[in-house]
């Protein structure tokens, strides 16, 4: 997804949703990928169910695919379908 694809959902995704998705482009390693609860909460500086919100939000954008569970979340697809 390039700058410009990401500016254009704007109109319907809050701006820090899409500061997540670019966050988390930067930080995941190619996809499918796991990352630990733990590396997403000391990355973010915040709690365990504010990373859990943070990637709900993507997921409800149609920004992120993901499965959660033993203390990791399993990454499927970061980006619009």
């Amino acid at each position: 997804m390039t700058p410009t694809d990401l500016l254009s959902l704007r109109h319907r995704v809050p701006d820090g949703v899409l500061l997540d998705w670019l966050d988390l482009e930067q930080l995941l390693p190619e996809r499918p990928c796991h990352i630990e609860t733990d590396v997403l909460r000391r990355h973010w500086l915040c709690s365990q169910a504010t990373v859990s919100n943070r990637l709900r939000r993507l997921w409800e954008a149609d920004l992120l695919d993901y499965r959660s569970g033993r203390g990791e979340y399993r990454i499927r697809r970061l980006g619009p379908m």
